[in-house]
Order: C-alpha cells, then sequence, then structure tokens
C-alpha cells in the first residue's frame, strides 16, 4: 500500500482507497470511453473497452481542481466577531478588578 494524495483536498490517502476519508472525494478514474470506474492505481486499457488511456483526462481535470477556495470575509462576520472579542476582555478585565 502507497500514500498518495487525494485529487481533491490534498490529504494523505491509500492508493487503493475508493473515496477520501477525510472530504469523502472519489478517488477512482473514469475510463472516458465506457464510463467503467477503475482503482486509481490501475494501469494500462480498460478491461471493459479496451481503451489504452482510461482515465488520464479526468485525473488531470481533478488535479486542476482548487483544493481550497478562497474568498473575502464577510464584514458583517468580521464585525460581529470582534465585537463578541471586545465583550470578552471587558468581562475578563471586570472580573480581575472585581477579584482584587
Amino acid at each position: 500500500m502507497a500514500l498518495v494524495n487525494c485529487f481533491q483536498c490534498a490529504a494523505r490517502i491509500s492508493d487503493r482507497a475508493e473515496h477520501c476519508p477525510k472530504c469523502g472525494a472519489d478517488q477512482r478514474i473514469i475510463c472516458e470511453d465506457c464510463q467503467t470506474a477503475l482503482p486509481r492505481n490501475h494501469h494500462g486499457a480498460c478491461p471493459e473497452c479496451g481503451n489504452p488511456t482510461p482515465g488520464d483526462v479526468d485525473v488531470i481535470e481533478e488535479a486542476l481542481k482548487p483544493a481550497v477556495i478562497v474568498t473575502e470575509p464577510d464584514p458583517e462576520v468580521v464585525e460581529e466577531q470582534a465585537e463578541l472579542r471586545y465583550q470578552q476582555l471587558v468581562e475578563a478585565e471586570n472580573r480581575d478588578l472585581s477579584l482584587r
């Protein structure tokens, strides 16, 4: 058993895994001609239709998908989090003052 990176999240997984245990992404390659699901570590022609390169395109497309989508934080959420943190700091300071 070898460890490989998940196509979707890049977690280290077994080359025999059909799905990533972390993100659930399908790790099988799909034959372009007959749509047969083959193990990720399959080499050679498709056993169903004989396609000599059954999964090259699908593997490349999966590898090009971004593992993480970066988005801008929601300003309202950032403001709420800052207000909550400020309230927590004030409460902690008040507790400290009351213990003196």
